[in-house]
């Protein structure tokens, strides 16, 4: 078999060798190509090569019309179980990484993210606003309901005939709920729950275990098509698919099953019984909230990302667990800080006893105008027309007492949704960071573009600015517990 990569893939973060531009060797084509040469002949060794051609497209049709077949440049790949992969990989800490608990292995339920499959109708960014506008679908004719919301016509999974009667059978204002739509970005829908309805695919089974009752849950990916290894969230709240990575979908892995708590009084916690049995043997002096803070201070180690990046891109995270008790406990409080940063909305939540004024970052005692994201502008008008940032020049910088927040930032900035309106005092690390694929600042901002942005998010902007500093800081103390043995 013979695999000829000529690239040209928009939908994945592909970088070509010296930075060189690639393209598609087809017009409007966005998905990747490749000429696959598939020989069947008794008696022939079973062999598997392959080669890259990269560049721009005529580049390409010049090489493919001159080149002979002996002349490309093949590699013979050695593929190996599981996944046979017909392209070069790294397997260099293979042996290493297959020693670690898979993340399917240490919960013993979870999903992928719910999908509506009209989030235009069924994602809002107020409660009010998403029970108006299924009110309003209800009341609309079906021409009218479908122009209004941009409904396509209908698939398998969403049909209007079954939305609507799914909308009509549950329009209540009680069932508007919280929903973790993308990281830092939670919003608000009408969960019904019902499969083929509003939504095409509710995933009530899990999701009824982060409805209404205090609950975690893992967001992360079985694959990353992006360069970065980022794809690691939690959530408190029910999830959206493309929740913890834009390039594929996500899933949930929620701490504890709660679906039966009222008939039983309890919440089941949701481990496997093969892990349960680990931590008994290991770790049981630790409670599930510890071994989940555990779990996600090592999916945030920028060493742990970095040498076992090629596995992460293909199936779900292992997780290594140290035997140095010391070190599990640091990391495990490590992790806790994380998850109380990338959950909560307000200084009064709360997870295992870490709160946001914990934080340094949260308590500075500057004026509102001189704290890391204050809110710089006047006038009535909060839309966002643009979204960019700009760096600060040297006699703009902050304070000394902010820089000392980040000691190692050399570039400061001001993120600007309109011409005379700006978040400053922004760390560049902080407006380039990335979580599930997304740039979490820009892309929150441009979701809410041609909006006027409210009281509530102004005032939670910048907390998200001061929560991705602090979790910049902790990975590099998770880092210092983990480079030697991870």
């Amino acid at each position: 078999m013979y695999f000829l990569n000529l690239h040209g893939n928009l939908n994945f973060d592909e970088n070509a060798p010296d930075g060189i531009n690639d393209e598609n060797v087809f017009d409007q084509i966005q998905q990747g190509i490749s000429i696959n040469i598939l020989v069947k002949k008794s008696g022939i060794d079973k062999r598997v090569f392959y080669a890259d051609w990269w560049g721009e497209r005529e580049d390409k049709y010049k090489l493919a019309w001159e080149s002979d077949f002996k002349e490309v440049l093949w590699q013979e790949l050695k593929p190996n179980f599981p996944f046979y992969f017909f392209v070069p990989k790294n397997e260099a800490n293979r042996e290493t990484y297959d020693e670690f608990w898979k993340v399917d292995e240490i919960f013993s339920e979870f999903t992928t993210g719910l999908v509506t499959a009209r989030d235009s109708l069924n994602i809002s960014f107020t409660s009010n606003e998403s029970y108006s506008k299924v009110k309003e679908f209800t009341e609309l004719k079906e021409e009218e309901a479908r122009g209004k919301f941009n409904l396509k016509k209908d698939s398998r999974d969403w049909t209007y005939k079954t939305a609507l009667k799914d909308a009509q059978n549950n329009l209540n204002p009680n069932k508007v709920v919280r929903i973790s739509y993308r990281p830092f970005d939670n919003r608000y829908t009408l969960y019904t729950g019902n499969s083929r309805g509003l939504y095409s695919s509710p995933q009530k089974n899990i999701m009824q275990n982060l409805l209404n009752t205090p609950n975690i849950a893992l967001i992360t990916a079985k694959k990353n098509r992006s360069s970065q290894m980022n794809h690691f969230f939690v959530n408190k709240y029910i999830t959206e698919a493309k929740c913890g990575e834009s390039t594929t979908q996500s899933y949930t892995f929620p701490l504890f099953l709660t679906r039966d708590k009222q008939a039983t009084g309890t919440a089941t916690i949701n481990f496997t019984s093969k892990f349960l049995k680990f931590l008994n043997e290991n770790c049981k002096e630790n409670t599930p909230e510890q071994i989940f803070g555990y779990i996600y201070a090592i999916l945030y180690s920028p060493t742990y990302r970095k040498k076992y990046s090629e596995f992460l891109k293909s199936d779900f995270p292992k997780i290594p667990f140290t035997k140095d008790k010391e070190v599990f406990q640091q990391l495990s409080k490590l992790g806790a800080q994380l998850v109380i940063l990338h959950t909560a909305e307000n200084k009064q939540d709360s997870w295992e006893a870490n709160s946001l004024d914990d934080f340094e970052i949260f308590t500075t005692k500057q004026s509102d105008k001189q704290q890391i994201g204050s809110y710089i502008g006047s006038g009535p008008n909060h839309t966002v027309d643009e979204v960019r940032f700009e760096l600060l020049k040297e006699h703009e910088m902050p304070e000394e007492i902010l820089q000392k927040l980040m000691p190692e930032e050399k570039h400061w900035g001001r993120i600007y949704f309109s011409q005379n309106k700006y978040f400053n005092y922004v760390p560049q690390s902080a407006w380039q960071m990335q979580i599930g694929g997304y740039f979490i600042l820009e892309k929150w901002l441009k979701y809410r573009q041609n909006r006027e942005l409210s009281g509530e998010e102004s005032n939670s902007y910048p907390q998200i600015i001061k929560s991705l500093c602090a979790t910049l800081q902790i990975m590099k103390q998770i880092d210092s517990f983990t480079e030697s043995w991870i």
